[in-house]
């Protein structure tokens, strides 16, 4: 009997609570937001013109709000008395706490969504053509995106794995198992000679004469930037030890512009590298690996803003890969 005296007391509690919280919300959900401001300004000044004159309204309308809060907190708040105005007992509480309570409110209205700082590494030999126009695609908003190179894609997974960066572009890269990739482009190789004499009409095959050149090998820290070339090279018939290899594209561009060596690479880099020297682009004789460029991240589920942003990176990469080919190539003879 006690257990159920105590049962049914329970639940009239809890649904004399209920009704409480139903009333107050439906009490707030009436409740003019635009008087908080003219209640505040109303229990800091203590005194209706000064009210008005703090918010930016006349005297009457600032009488007209007190008015409305009277009736609707059933409280005058702020009376006459022989001192002047003052405040009521619900009037001084409201002193003590409302400013607090509207600073936090205003700091919530004003508060900015978090900027998010998306970190990018490309690879060092793709950086003249993919860093200009990623500074012409920098994101707007609080997105913000940081944009440095790595030399090998051992680097670069370091940096992934290390969180120094989000997310990797180079040519083909080893899989780990970590790692998801999304191919931006896939492009030929093109042949760079500045040997005029080259390009006239000589005896031979073009594969003969072909490899009667220099051959210049891109490299970065030692290790081959695309190892298809030397690969093909080596299959026709040239041995590595003839092979020139050179560290940095802009010390293998020079180098060809000389008229030394020949220097295979990429379309994109072929016309990025002909904006910067005298060079010749040619059709290469021999059947080289496409170039992939991908895009590279560490395996987990995308927030909204990175998966947003893996896509932009991916439209300006393309928009700079992809218009940057080598103009025609030229078949010597």
């Amino acid at each position: 009997m006690a257990a159920a005296r105590g049962l049914g007391m329970d639940t009239a509690l809890d649904e004399a609570g209920e009704t409480g919280e139903a009333r107050i919300e439906s009490k707030l959900a009436g409740f003019d937001l635009n008087l908080l401001v003219a209640l505040e300004a109303l229990v800091v000044c203590r005194n209706v013109t000064h009210a008005a004159r703090r918010v930016g309204q006349t005297q009457p309308a600032m009488s007209r709000a007190l008015a409305r809060l009277r009736d609707m907190l059933s409280d005058d708040l702020l009376v006459r008395g022989s001192a002047g105005m003052q405040l009521t007992a619900r009037g001084e509480y409201l002193a003590r706490h409302l400013p607090a309570s509207m600073a936090h409110l205003r700091d919530i209205l004003e508060a900015r969504e978090a900027a998010v700082e998306v970190k990018l590494t490309i690879s060092g030999h793709l950086s003249p053509i993919l860093l200009p126009r990623f500074l012409r695609d920098a994101p707007s908003g609080n997105t913000t995106l940081r944009v440095g190179t790595h030399r090998t894609a051992a680097a670069a997974m370091d940096q992934l794995r290390a969180r120094t960066a989000d997310f990797m572009i180079g040519s083909d890269f080893d899989i780990e198992p970590e790692l998801r990739t999304r191919l931006l482009c896939s492009e030929d190789f093109v042949t760079l000679v500045a040997n005029e004499g080259y390009l006239q009409t000589g005896a031979g095959s073009d594969l003969a004469r072909f490899l009667e050149l220099r051959h210049a090998v891109l490299c970065e820290d030692g290790a081959e930037c695309y190892p298809q070339v030397a690969q093909a090279l080596v299959w026709a018939g040239i041995s590595r030890a003839r092979l020139v290899r050179v560290e940095g594209i802009t010390s293998a561009g020079l180098m060809a512009s000389q008229g030394d060596v020949a220097l295979t690479v990429p379309q994109s880099i072929a016309a990025w590298l002909q904006q910067t020297v005298k060079l010749n682009v040619v059709q290469a004789p021999l059947e080289i690996a496409k170039h992939r460029i991908r895009i590279g991240w560490i395996a987990q589920e995308l927030e909204p803003d990175y998966d947003v942003m893996l896509d932009k990176i991916g439209i300006s990469a393309r928009a700079a890969l992809i218009p940057g080919r080598a103009g025609a190539a030229r078949r010597p003879g």
